[in-house]
């Protein structure tokens, strides 16, 4: 951030974008929230706190709001971190509207693409000041790379998805005649044709937009969760 001004903007983006959250009734407008946005796109650490908090609320498929919000930072032990429950009462959005909440979500996303690309557009000059390379194509490529997931917005957030994925997994079901047992995928149809979601495999979920990918992912994890 380049002055107050700016801080000062930032802050209340954020705060909005996190108070209309918590006063979503719209199921799947969270769904397609939670599908964009992800903790690293807010930049200060509070907020990065809460919104790690509401998403864990929503895949356990709890109610969202400021006492449920409040238990489970209490829960993390963190409550502390983001100034107390007082802070979440400033989370209040000035407007409620389904629009303004997609505009919030849009800035948000383009002031993180900005932070990226000056961090990279920094150290590209260090290391052309430090001629730490070669030749050329060892300064373009990670650049390049770099641009190329600011511009498609993808992440590598495997972290957060493995800590969701070990809770669900030490609750599956062990062996079975010497064999792995499926976990249910919560349609019965896909369990028919894949036996089940097998330990120590990787699944890739690929479509293209608005159809339904990150619905099809928190159903997943709601069957194996309560299977």
């Amino acid at each position: 951030m380049n002055s107050i001004t700016d801080e000062q903007i930032q802050t209340k983006l954020e705060q909005e974008l996190l108070g209309a959250i918590l006063c979503l009734d719209d199921k799947d407008q969270l769904y397609e929230i939670i599908d964009k946005v992800e903790p690293r796109h807010f930049y200060y650490d509070k907020h990065r706190i809460i919104y790690k908090a509401i998403v864990a609320l929503f895949i356990h498929n709890n109610h969202i709001d400021l006492i449920m919000l409040a238990t489970e930072l209490k829960n993390r032990n963190v409550l502390d971190e983001i100034d107390g429950e007082f802070y979440l009462t400033q989370l209040q959005p000035s407007s409620y509207a389904s629009e303004a909440t997609e505009y919030r979500v849009l800035e948000l996303l383009n002031q993180a693409r900005l932070r990226l690309l000056e961090n990279i557009c920094q150290t590209t000059l260090q290391r052309l000041g430090k001629r730490d390379f070669e030749n050329v194509s060892e300064l373009i490529e990670p650049m390049s790379n770099d641009l190329y997931e600011i511009e498609h917005n993808r992440a590598n957030n495997a972290v957060d998805i493995e800590k969701v994925g070990i809770g669900m997994i030490n609750k599956a079901r062990a062996l079975k005649n010497g064999e792995v047992f499926g976990l249910s995928w919560g349609l019965n149809k896909l369990d028919f044709l894949t036996s089940g979601i097998e330990l120590k495999k990787s699944y890739v979920v690929g479509g293209t937009k608005k159809t339904g990918k990150t619905k099809f992912v928190i159903n997943t994890m709601h069957a194996v969760n309560s299977g």
